[in-house]
């Protein structure tokens, strides 16, 4: 159980987030990240990609660090092939074949991945080699 304490009261959300750490369950303190044990990172979604952004216990500098990534994501990243990729990797995993999947990952999520998926062109044959 996630317990997430936001009262305008500083007093009772200690007091609550100590009771609720006494019973080992997952604790969020909205104004005082120091008094939890977990912390919600600032997230962007677009498509099938997910970022999130923790700044050790600073959500304002997450979401100030996140900000500048979201026009990027929603123009480039999010058309990078997550599908295709998950498609291949479920066809040699479900094989068996974990070091034909490493290969794979090796050729296609290389360092130029981002670069490469921009020209789709190349990138799509080179995903179909390994379909």
């Amino acid at each position: 159980m996630l317990v997430v304490v936001a009262t305008d009261d500083s007093e009772a959300n200690a007091l609550i987030a100590a009771q609720a750490r006494s019973r080992n369950r997952l604790v969020n303190v909205v104004a005082a990240a120091d008094q939890g044990n977990c912390i919600t990172p600032a997230v962007h979604r677009s498509g099938d990609l997910v970022v999130a952004v923790t700044t050790g216990r600073v959500p304002v500098a997450a979401a100030r660090i996140r900000g500048p990534f979201e026009p990027h994501a929603r123009r480039a990243l999010c058309r990078l092939p997550f599908r295709e990729l998950a498609s291949i990797r479920r066809a040699f995993l479900n094989r068996g074949d974990r070091a034909r999947w490493a290969e794979a990952c090796e050729a296609l999520i290389g360092d130029d991945f981002s670069e490469s998926v921009e020209g789709r062109v190349s990138f799509d044959a080179r995903v179909a080699e390994w379909r």
